[in-house]
């Protein structure tokens, strides 16, 4: 079925969240997150959208929309209140659903992937959809599908870096060429961790500013060691990565993108000016793939 004028919904299954995006005519009118279902899904309940998809969309001109000609430095909005905080474990008894809407699905939780089983019009997308070359088995196919969108929006080669859970780098050469990446504890990880595998190291947030280098207590010893330490280690991977392609793209995202782009600059890093920030990479990568590939199929 040919999908190229129609509407149709993206879905994300990350580890503690679940991610949608909504696309009218190919274009990504707005994104959004949710707790993870706890139950099967057989149609689509409204519990699940925001009241401007239920609606149209395509009337809607508020501020909190995304939209696609705009990629640069976006956020993504925040959860509608309505489903703010919802585990989606009531029951939705006979509120109108959103039948044959079609959802593309791309997940990393099988448990959740599942839950889907039953609804009809989706698709699953795994690594074998991506037209990305000299991938491992294991790759997350969230990663493939960042480095695809920002590879197709943006230009190849391209490095994409991840400031989520986990900070991960992936890099796509000429050609649609896998060239590999790095994962390790993202900023929020590291910090818990100190406090959670230690007996008196405290529980330390994310400063809003990079901190001072020299920390003058605990706290601040904990955010200078662990906050300089990822940007300096960004600041050498941007390094190798211009040395090897210097007209190579380099796009932040996730959770903390815009945040590691700031330390970056506030680190009066020259790489910190080169790098741009898109927080709906996956998105694109998924529409992109769904115009391109799955609907010619």
């Amino acid at each position: 079925m040919s999908l190229l004028s129609q509407n149709f919904i993206t879905l994300i299954i990350g580890n503690s969240r679940l991610h949608w995006g909504y696309f009218q005519n190919r274009q990504l009118i707005t994104t959004w997150n949710t707790n993870h279902l706890e139950k099967a899904i057989t149609d689509l309940p409204t519990a699940l959208f925001p009241r401007e998809v239920i609606d149209d969309t395509s009337s809607y001109q508020g501020d909190n929309f995304i939209k696609s000609n705009n990629l640069f430095s976006v956020p993504i909005p925040p959860s509608p209140p309505f489903i703010k905080g919802r585990s989606f474990s009531e029951d939705w008894g006979d509120q109108f659903s959103l039948n044959n809407l079609p959802v593309y699905i791309a997940s990393v939780v099988s448990k959740q992937t599942q839950l889907w089983d039953d609804y009809p019009h989706k698709k699953i997308i795994t690594l074998e959809d991506i037209p990305l070359t000299n991938t491992y088995a294991t790759l997350g196919v969230d990663r493939a599908l960042c480095v695809y969108g920002a590879g197709e929006t943006y230009g190849y080669p391209v490095l994409v870096i991840d400031g989520g859970t986990a900070l991960t780098y992936t890099a796509v050469g000429k050609e649609y060429n896998f060239l590999g990446g790095a994962i390790l504890p993202g900023l929020r990880l590291q910090l818990r961790a100190l406090n959670q595998n230690t007996a008196a190291l405290p529980q330390v947030s994310l400063p809003d500013t990079l901190p001072q280098l020299w920390g003058d207590s605990t706290k601040s010893a904990i955010a200078s060691g662990v906050i300089h330490t990822i940007i300096s280690g960004i600041d050498n991977y941007l390094t190798a990565w211009w040395e090897q392609f210097p007209q190579g793209k380099v796009i932040l995202t996730g959770g903390d993108g815009l945040l590691l782009q700031q330390f970056l600059q506030e680190k009066s890093l020259f790489c910190g000016n080169k790098t741009l920030v898109d927080q709906t990479l996956m998105f694109q990568g998924m529409a992109k793939l769904i115009t391109n590939h799955l609907c010619r199929t």
